[in-house]
């Protein structure tokens, strides 16, 4: 990469217990979805499962945000949106960036 900005620079592990206070939504994450994409997946016992994806999502959704409110650039999922070119998910897997 062209500017040492972009580079990944370590990673975070965020543990505890997440408590849902109302019902949640497991979705695609794209404007005008009406309905849910997955239904609620369940442990043996019967507890609901949130697919760390999900979280995934989320935290970078709000990064996003928060980057453009600081006026930072931000690597969105569609580059053309950003302006930045982004390593994607896959490349940043194989470690051929």
């Amino acid at each position: 990469m062209d500017n040492n900005n972009n580079i990944f620079k370590r990673k975070v592990r965020i543990t505890g217990n997440l408590v849902f206070e109302t019902a949640f939504h497991i979705g695609s994450g794209k404007e005008g979805e009406l309905a849910a994409d997955m239904g609620v997946l369940l442990e043996p016992d019967g507890r609901p499962i949130l697919p760390g994806s999900s979280l995934k999502g989320n935290f970078r959704s709000f990064a996003e945000r928060l980057s453009d409110y600081l006026g930072l650039k931000a690597c969105l999922l569609d580059s053309d949106l950003s302006g930045v070119k982004c390593v994607s998910d896959e490349t940043y897997r194989k470690g051929v960036y």
